[in-house]
């Protein structure tokens, strides 16, 4: 991954967050919120959202994408954005405090 690449995700994660901020700068100190979200209000937004994306069929596991990307023929030790994930799996946290945190979150 380029230096210009790394830049631009930082631009795209800077804009989504002021349009966060914009939207949360709308709430009322007397909005109130749940926890719990009807499932039918939410369903058309994450249908726009796919579409959106281009996002169509029914979701995969983990394991068939798996094969899916090894049936073309990549490596995922070849991969950059997946020798990332090892590398960091693989990373040792050497403060005990923060080790004991990660720990308790997995």
């Amino acid at each position: 991954m380029t230096k210009a690449a790394i830049k631009q995700m930082i631009e795209d994660i800077e804009e989504r967050l002021k349009a966060l901020r914009t939207i949360v700068d709308q709430i009322t100190e007397e909005t109130s919120f749940s926890m719990f979200i009807d499932k039918k209000d939410i369903r058309l937004t994450v249908a726009n959202a796919y579409q959106a994306m281009s996002i169509e069929g029914e979701p995969v596991g983990a394991e068939q994408v798996q094969e899916i990307i090894a049936a073309c023929d990549v490596s995922a030790t070849e991969n950059s954005w997946s020798r990332g994930i090892i590398e960091m799996r693989e990373e040792r946290v050497t403060d005990p405090d923060t080790q004991s945190q990660l720990d308790a979150l997995i």
